[in-house]
């Protein structure tokens, strides 16, 4: 089987694919890109018997294609080539469908607070600590205002203003721990969806930040910004020159 690469548009020979979950990947041996392939599950087998494996691709080597990736249709004329899909279109497509199921299901083998593989014969997460006896997954439900916005944008999930929006108002209300929760169990149903990455990777970086900030200690007043500072100590310093003043002319009667 042929396909077309929706990056590079370069012919390549389809040898064999990569299943995860009910999703099957296509390199690009040319650009590197990892394509998602519109097939049947009952094709599947047919593909994957030949024992030559691709390997996998390396994670920076995996790029997400540009303007020109479009959603592609094999044509009927040409049966025996497919169009792949871009990561991206695939993503979007995957993530609506999502949001019509249960979103906030977590998987099977999976700890229910970090969504990291689970030891089935551990009493606790070697990632997070988290003591499986002593929690439910109600309890790591995200707050009802934060599991609407969610649903809402996985219903939109290709726009980046929405994933920018969401993340800010995590940010003003100390969810950023609850919004990396929902990006990494959308990651766990589509390990391949790059928008899954980059927002996870971007809600990192911004609780991060969010860590650099200085924050009064224990039992310390908070401080006021710094050119409120600089303002009332400027009228501190008039004030003391304008009595040293007075007192002068006092003295000097």
């Amino acid at each position: 089987m042929k396909a077309v690469c929706p990056s590079c548009e370069r012919m390549i020979d389809v040898t064999a694919v990569k299943v995860v979950g009910a999703d099957a990947f296509v390199g690009c041996p040319k650009c590197g890109v990892e394509s998602s392939l519109p097939i049947t599950t009952g094709e599947l087998p047919a593909l994957t018997e030949t024992p030559k494996a691709a390997p996998p691709l390396p994670m920076n080597s995996r790029k997400t294609p540009g303007p020109r990736a479009l959603v592609l249709a094999s044509s009927a004329e040409a049966s025996n080539v497919v169009m792949l899909r871009a990561p991206t279109a695939a993503a979007v497509e995957s993530a609506r469908l999502f949001a019509e199921r249960e979103p906030f299901e977590v998987p099977e083998g999976l700890c229910p607070k970090c969504i990291s593989k689970r030891d089935e014969t551990a009493l606790a997460c070697h990632t997070c600590g988290l003591i499986f006896a002593n929690t439910s997954d109600e309890v790591l439900q995200p707050p009802a205002d934060l599991a609407a916005m969610w649903r809402e944008l996985l219903r939109d999930w290709g726009d980046e203003s929405r994933h920018a929006a969401i993340r800010r108002l995590c940010i003003e209300r100390n969810q950023l721990p609850a919004l990396a929760r929902l990006y990494r169990l959308r990651l766990a149903a589509m390990p391949e969806d790059p928008l899954a990455q980059r927002g996870r990777d971007e809600v990192f970086a911004a609780a991060s930040s969010v860590m650099l900030v200085p924050r009064p200690g224990a039992g310390e007043p908070a401080r006021a910004p710094i050119a409120v500072q600089v303002f009332v100590g400027g009228v501190a310093l008039l004030n003391t020159v304008a009595a040293a003043a007075m007192l002068l002319r006092l003295l000097a009667q």
